[in-house]
């Protein structure tokens, strides 16, 4: 059955979830003329969470298309280029470390560079380093070099790039930038929320008395989904069985400009009872231990940040947080939408929250271009969201299921307590006898593909069976020329890029 038209659209909740909301559907229907009245309702007594300073490279794309100054919006978050991720001590071997970028391994002959690698790579003992062999733009992280030049333009480099960058701040400008585009903001706190007797919501009842009416609501209140729990939507998606991580503590300690370089990717370190994120930001860094309850105590979480951090523990100042994994089973229920933690979390290992809000109301702007809203566009769309998180679930659970470490009871866990889906397990079992490729994928919606798993498997050493590691259609001569050509290609970018340390100077 259709339901009314969206005339009048209200947003709870600020922060990254709220203010990006705001900021993308105003730009898509109210660009040339105002066709939806966008009111947010922002309050002073929420604290926003901003616990993810991390990006993964499509917040380009929603920077771009909201017409953002790349420039401007880094000099306003104090942003450094990202070119992925480097995890440190995951394997369960001594100093062992892999990079996973966000360029896909190069293709030079007709034939994926992964091929020829695995191709030279039969003795595992031996191999080259696989993330360095296949992708220039690991080796460019390796030495701090930005992704792109001054004479690139926004958003635009030699290789895909996300963000480090301050959360709130970030918050900050969309919603300044929102509110020179028309957008409303009303500083309030919701009191309560009043229903019609189909159990839409008619209105919301601020602190002040103040009433707001709309034919649309978007609940980005974190984790408490004031919206979603009044409204009865209650069915929940678990996923701390599989992910065991559900605190965090932070800090942040000022960046030494005079004697470091900026780091332009994210450092997570496993760690006894899960793991550290480092991230440089332009004056600051920031660091967070995320860990799982059961096995630390808060007081052990704050001394294993404080020996990372080689800083005394009473010099810092910790932030803790308290994470809910899952995702609600209707993302989308009746006329009230959840964005952000409201409808979801899976721990921030790969930088997928600000990737969901992102996605989450991408999605819904598609579904809504026709005016109306009906069920069989809010049930295809809760297929979608709920597919693409489950699968992005499964990518993150990689990374604890093929570790070998067994030094502490978190890590045993993994060895032997902790399920893995089917999907995921049958893909484990279907890569022992090929790479991955797309379309391993092809019955799925997915964030993460083929190529980022295979920077996870061979990172962590998961390679096929001996038996199959070499390929008797293609040489060893011919591989090699295609391991050359990365080479090459890296040495040719390093040597053209400058190191981020020097671009920022020019921001």
């Amino acid at each position: 059955m259709p339901q009314k038209a969206i005339k009048t659209l209200v947003i709870v909740g600020g922060g990254s979830a709220g203010w990006m909301s705001a900021s993308f559907l105003n730009h898509i229907f109210n660009l040339k003329e105002k066709q939806i009245d966008i009111k947010l309702i922002e309050s002073s007594e929420v604290e926003t969470i901003g616990v993810g300073e991390a990006t993964i490279h499509s917040i380009r794309f929603f920077l771009s298309t909201i017409g953002i100054s790349e420039r401007e919006f880094m000099q306003k978050t104090q942003a450094i280029f990202k070119h992925g991720i480097l995890f440190k001590d995951w394997s369960g071997q001594e100093k062992d470390e892999y990079y996973h970028p966000f360029e896909h391994p190069q293709v030079n002959d007709g034939i994926d560079v992964v091929r020829h690698w695995v191709n030279l790579n039969s003795n595992t003992e031996k191999s080259s380093r696989f993330d360095f062999s296949v992708s220039a733009q690991s080796l460019c992280a390796s030495q701090n070099k930005s992704p792109k030049s001054q004479g690139n333009k926004d958003f635009e480099g030699y290789f895909p790039y996300g963000y480090h960058l301050d959360a709130a701040k970030f918050a900050h400008f969309l919603r300044d930038f929102s509110l020179t585009k028309g957008v409303k903001r009303i500083e309030g706190h919701v009191q309560e929320v009043i229903l019609g007797t189909d159990g839409d919501i008619q209105r919301l009842i601020l602190k002040s008395g103040l009433q707001i009416d709309g034919d649309f609501f978007i609940d980005c209140t974190g984790f408490s989904s004031v919206l979603m729990k009044a409204m009865g939507n209650k069915e929940w998606v678990d996923y701390s069985d599989s992910l065991l991580c559900d605190r965090a503590v932070t800090c942040q300690i000022e960046h030494n400009k005079e004697n470091q370089e900026h780091r332009p990717y994210t450092i997570a370190t496993a760690q006894k009872s899960g793991w550290i994120w480092d991230i440089d930001l332009q004056s600051r860094r920031g660091m967070g231990y995320v860990y799982s309850s059961s096995f630390c105590s808060t007081e052990q979480a704050e001394i294993d940040l404080s020996v990372y951090a080689n800083t005394a523990r009473e010099n810092l100042s910790f932030k803790h947080l308290q994470m809910k994994t899952g995702r609600m089973e209707k993302i989308w229920f009746k006329n009230c939408l959840a964005i952000g933690l409201s409808a979801g979390f899976i721990e921030p290992l790969e930088s997928t929250g600000i990737y969901f809000i992102d996605m989450g109301i991408r999605f819904f702007g598609d579904y809504i271009t026709s005016g109306n809203v009906n069920t069989l566009l809010i049930d295809k769309y809760n297929t979608v969201m709920g597919q693409l998180m489950d699968q992005s679930k499964d990518f993150i659970s990689l990374h604890y299921t093929l570790s070998k470490r067994n030094d502490s009871q978190f890590w045993r866990a993994y060895q032997h307590d902790v399920p893995i889906s089917e999907t995921l397990s049958a893909n484990l079992t279907l890569w022992k006898h090929k790479i991955p490729t797309a379309i391993d994928f092809s019955a799925q919606i997915t964030q993460f593909t083929s190529a980022n798993y295979t920077y996870i498997l061979y990172g962590m050493k998961y390679f096929p069976e001996p038996a199959v590691t070499s390929n008797l259609f293609t040489s060893e001569d011919r591989s090699m020329k295609n391991i050359e050509y990365v080479k090459s290609r890296s040495n040719q970018m390093n040597n053209k890029l400058p190191t981020m340390s020097q671009f920022l100077k020019n921001i």
